[in-house]
């Protein structure tokens, strides 16, 4: 049985999804999250830039991470981040030098340019975003998966025509206030959700900001995966904007391929993919996202399975480790 240290980003479960596909595919794998907790302390270096503070605490988080790993790893899969640097990978490869080392990236460059600094130490580097993969040929391109839990039948009844879940940052409120305007107009029912720090948006109550008079559109827990998937089956479409510096798409985008839900999305480079058509995915502009609603009574174009297959998160796994 091979080993296999991890090192992800401890995601919304995602991380968890991976371990137990590898253990599926009988490799003995430990997990340890390439970032540093979240702590209020550094919630608070984070909020007043303290940039040697943060340093800090991820150099004393990797130093953890070396303890406690072992030095008999027959691969070592890193998911690069941020906090990605060129000291952590070389001690993991002074600890462990005859792995294979493997890196995927489900970040742009744009977003963490440090990343590039540590390619040449992988063996085998993989990227979610299909632009950077045609600007540096060392990488493959592969995109994101769905977990397994999202490869079923949709239910059939809906009440709602757009549903939209994600995190609060860059554009996305703006863009979802446009849509919520205009949705009203139409008579388009919706469900829009952004999650939220309660620090955040009291800052906002009390100094100013967008979060002011938008508690409509918030929330402050995360939501789990089977309350997700439920708003998703019971929506006729759902709403995805992707991060102004991103690509590579979505998870969310992924996971609407498997249950074959109507997408629309902000993501013109989704045209580039093999289960693309017009009848599914609706693309829109972030400045101008004006909605079609005949989108919502145009039947759905059945997508192959073998297509479909393909973002699975067992092929997702059996590429990289094959």
């Amino acid at each position: 049985m091979k080993k296999i240290l991890f090192i992800g980003l401890n995601f919304f479960g995602y991380d968890d999804a991976i371990c137990q596909e590898l253990k599926n595919n009988n490799y003995d794998v430990d997990f340890f999250s390439g970032l540093t907790p979240i702590t209020s302390k550094r919630k608070a270096f984070i909020r007043f830039n303290m940039k040697r503070q943060l340093k800090k605490g991820e150099i004393s988080h990797q130093k953890q991470i070396l303890r406690n790993i072992k030095s008999d790893y027959d691969i070592v899969f890193v998911i690069g981040g941020v906090e990605t640097s060129q000291s952590f990978i070389l001690k993991l490869k002074e600890k462990n030098p005859k792995a294979k080392y493997i890196l995927y990236l489900w970040d742009s460059f744009d977003r963490m340019p440090n990343i590039k600094s540590v390619l040449h130490y992988f063996d085998s580097i993989y990227s979610f975003d299909r632009l950077d993969c045609l600007n540096c040929p060392s990488m493959s391109f592969l995109p994101l998966f769905y977990r397994n839990e999202y490869s079923k039948e949709v239910i059939k009844d809906t009440n709602v025509d757009i549903y939209h879940l994600g995190s609060q940052h860059s554009n996305r409120l703006k863009i979802i206030k446009k849509i919520a305007r205009q949705c009203d107009q139409k008579k388009i029912s919706h469900r829009f959700r952004l999650r939220v720090g309660k620090i955040t948006y009291w800052r906002h109550i009390i100094f100013g900001g967008e979060l002011k008079g938008s508690k409509q559109y918030l929330i402050f827990e995360d939501w789990s995966h089977q309350r997700n998937s439920n708003s998703i089956q019971e929506a006729k479409a759902i709403l995805d904007i992707q991060h102004p510096t991103q690509v590579g798409l979505t998870m969310r985008t992924i996971e609407l391929l498997a249950m074959q839900k109507k997408i629309i999305t902000t993501n013109k480079d989704i045209v580039n993919y093999d289960f693309y058509s017009p009848e599914n995915v609706y693309i829109i502009d972030t400045e101008n996202p004006l909605i079609d609603e005949k989108f919502f009574s145009r039947p759905n174009l059945e997508i192959d399975k073998t297509i479909i297959e393909k973002y699975s998160i067992k092929n997702w796994v059996n590429t990289i480790f094959s």
